[in-house]
């Protein structure tokens, strides 16, 4: 269907000093909906924070590079660095995030998804959405402490 992720994943720009890892279904809208109706809530986020820049760690990483980029507004899309690989049928995402942030040497990483399921039972670097229909002010507000701080909790009331 669409060209594989090589194993190391791509880069197609240097990432900034801050990185999210992002999932699309259940953070950008419903799961497997595609309407991607949260998008503007995170977009808006990425105005106020031009540290921040994305990488696609969704399984839509394997669509061609000009179709995800269309989906981000014209002023985000060149926040984009690239997209993780796939390091197999049973990979935690987890992995694939943190082999992604080593060879391109982040170290200031959230991976912001729906399935916790997809990473190891309390990794530090992972923001799962609470909402069934994604990405809600809960989690903007855990962003921009960790935007602020370099740390998801501590001090957040829910």
């Amino acid at each position: 269907m669409y060209p594989a992720v090589n194993e190391a994943g791509q880069l197609w720009r240097l990432p900034r000093e801050k990185v999210i890892f992002l999932g699309f279904d259940g953070v950008l809208h419903e799961q497997n909906s595609a309407s991607f109706e949260r998008l503007p809530l995170l977009e808006g986020f990425l105005r106020l924070h031009s540290q921040i820049s994305i990488v696609i760690a969704s399984t839509w990483r394997r669509a061609p590079r000009p179709i995800l980029e269309e989906l981000f507004s014209e002023d985000i899309r060149s926040r984009l660095s690239g997209c993780t690989a796939t390091q197999g049928l049973f990979s935690l995402r987890s992995t694939e995030v943190q082999l992604w942030a080593h060879r391109n040497r982040v170290c200031d990483f959230i991976a912001l998804d729906a399935q916790p399921g997809r990473f190891r039972r309390e990794w530090e670097h992972q923001l799962i959405t609470q909402s069934p229909s994604g990405l809600s002010l809960y989690e903007l507000r855990r962003l921009q402490h960790w935007a602020e701080n370099s740390k998801l909790y501590g001090g957040l009331s829910a």
